[in-house]
């Protein structure tokens, strides 16, 4: 996104390597939630998908259990 403001794009279901990926192709800064157990696909991201946000901000991914 190359505007000050995005929606965080939808990533639950990708891989968390790709969720990443795509939240860094949007224009946002990314951490991995507190669930270090879980597998290798994203669950949700916080906030939540098509939230709008500056960009730049910090979204993190939800790992599935």
């Amino acid at each position: 996104c190359a505007l000050p403001i995005c929606a965080v794009p939808h990533v639950a279901g990708l891989t968390v390597r790709r969720a990443v990926l795509e939240l860094h192709r949007a224009g946002f800064r990314v951490s991995l939630g507190a669930n270090t157990s879980g597998g290798d696909i994203a669950a949700a991201t916080s906030p939540a998908a098509g939230t709008v946000l500056v960009t730049g901000g910090r979204v993190t991914v939800e790992r599935a259990p």
